[in-house]
């Protein structure tokens, strides 16, 4: 039965609020000026946790063994429920989260948009700005403004901290609304809303 108006994107609310896909779980500070937030914001960083249940054969297992890992979430992750891991230390905290919400603004300057690539890889050697190609196949991702920021604001920057900035025309030609900003960093179920325009 569905009983819940509004369920989070990225959860399933039937089966006890598990983590899926685009989400994901992150090991993340649980105090401190980066609270809610990933130490290293790189692509590689190993803060994103990943669930390997002892019974596969059931799809709603809770019990299992816990493991850091590198990369973004994947279709293929298993299912979780983020609060179930044990951290290490006070000062870490696992949470269900869009990898652009762990890492806000960590990235470099960029008034287009950004892709999740690694920087070497990505930008063909064109320093900051990526490569044609790498822009028209890469998700594209919209910068967000710093919190705290000295510029009144207005400076935009990517999530992480090896993301390639593209620029602000999108593939088809289309401009985005606001030079691919977003208030706040805002994403939606992992996915970040980027409303083009001709």
């Amino acid at each position: 039965m569905c009983t819940q108006s509004t369920i989070p994107a990225g959860q399933n609310g039937t089966t006890n609020g598990l983590c899926t896909y685009p989400r994901s779980c992150y090991l993340v500070n649980a105090k401190g000026p980066s609270v809610g937030e990933c130490d290293d914001c790189s692509s590689t960083s190993r803060c994103r946790l990943v669930f390997t249940p002892d019974n596969p054969g059931d799809y709603q297992s809770i019990t299992g063994s816990w493991m850091t890992t590198a990369g973004r979430a994947a279709p293929t992750d298993w299912q979780a429920i983020c609060g179930l891991y044990v951290s290490k230390s006070a000062d870490t905290t696992a949470i269900c989260a869009a990898p652009e919400t762990v890492c806000v603004a960590r990235g470099k300057a960029c008034s287009g948009y950004c892709i999740h690539q690694a920087g070497a890889a990505a930008d063909g050697g064109t320093g900051d700005m990526g490569s044609p190609a790498a822009c028209l196949l890469g998700v594209q991702i919209p910068p967000q403004r710093r919190p705290g920021a000295t510029d009144g604001g207005t400076q935009t920057y990517c999530p992480l901290t090896d993301d390639v900035c593209c620029p602000a025309a999108g593939p088809d030609g289309g401009a985005m609304t606001d030079g691919g900003a977003v208030d706040g960093g805002a994403v939606d179920g992992g996915a970040a809303d980027l409303a083009l325009r001709d």
